[in-house]
């Protein structure tokens, strides 16, 4: 752990925009070290865009907010996007674990999204099932863990989150951060959603 820490604290001497690309910019391997943020990315099954469905999305912050409360983690920043996910968290616990995280919020959201669209779209529905060596399986998650970021300084996590609630303004979704719903800009600005609790956020960036 000792070693591993030495090589992340040696990171912080590039550039941010260097650090946006090499500070723990990795797949599936997650390093849980305490005092930490993570920046996650994941995406819908093969990029499609499910989560232009609002029902989806409502279904998906609900399983991350109950999330926060059983794994104890700040939700600093959030952006769904059609077809992919952007969070921020901060993990309160000195042990915890990113994958065990990932698994709930996904894991819940899918279940509850395939029984939503069994009792209401059955079409819809049919569109996620993809053909496994168990038969038809529903899917709303591309297979994997995606991407995952350790943060500790007060400069990295500023710019993760400009560039987390930026990505509607990129995808030509939304002309300011905030005009987009399923986000933390949206609901820093009206209090609707899952408003992000900035509370341990580095004073830096505050």
């Amino acid at each position: 752990m000792a070693d591993s820490h030495a090589n992340l604290m040696e990171l912080t001497n590039n550039s941010p925009m260097k650090l946006r690309s090499t500070e723990i910019r990795k797949k599936v391997k997650h390093y849980n070290i305490p005092n930490h943020a993570h920046e996650l990315t994941f995406s819908c099954y093969r990029h499609r865009d499910y989560l232009f469905d609002p029902k989806a999305c409502e279904i998906f912050l609900e399983e991350l907010k109950e999330a926060g409360k059983l794994y104890q983690f700040r939700l600093w920043a959030y952006v769904l996007m059609p077809d992919h996910v952007h969070l921020m968290i901060y993990p309160l616990q000195s042990k915890y674990s990113v994958s065990d995280i990932l698994q709930q919020v996904k894991g819940k959201a899918s279940a509850r999204y395939r029984n939503y669209l069994k009792e209401t779209n059955v079409l819809k529905f049919k569109t996620h099932l993809v053909q496994t060596k168990r038969g038809p399986t529903f899917r709303l998650w591309q297979p994997g863990c995606g991407y995952d970021r350790n943060m500790w300084s007060s400069d990295i996590i500023h710019h993760a989150i400009e560039y987390i609630e930026a990505n509607p303004i990129r995808a030509n979704l939304a002309e300011y951060a905030w005009e987009w719903v399923w986000s933390s800009a949206y609901s820093r600005e009206t209090g609707n959603g899952i408003v992000p609790d900035d509370s341990d956020i580095p004073m830096d960036f505050k």
